[in-house]
């Protein structure tokens, strides 16, 4: 089995689409105003409630911030 099939069948799906939104937010310059969840889903060919409950997660535990009045968010 090779490292590539490794990882696939080891994978946990949910942590993959989390760090994919985490790495969607990284590249976004510093100035950059946040992301609506609507924004990320589509740019990451996601449905919004997925992306949704992933950025509630990331904000529980402290690596997102969200701006309540637009409604985005942005990494820690």
């Amino acid at each position: 089995m090779t490292s590539k099939q490794d990882a696939e069948r080891y994978t946990i799906e949910v942590l993959v689409v989390a760090l994919d939104v985490i790495e969607f937010l990284a590249q976004r310059p510093g100035g950059a105003p946040g992301c609506t969840t609507t924004h990320i889903a589509k740019a990451l060919g996601l449905h919004r409630n997925r992306v949704f409950r992933i950025l509630k997660t990331l904000q529980y535990h402290g690596y997102v911030t969200v701006d309540p009045e637009a409604r985005t968010y942005r990494l820690s």
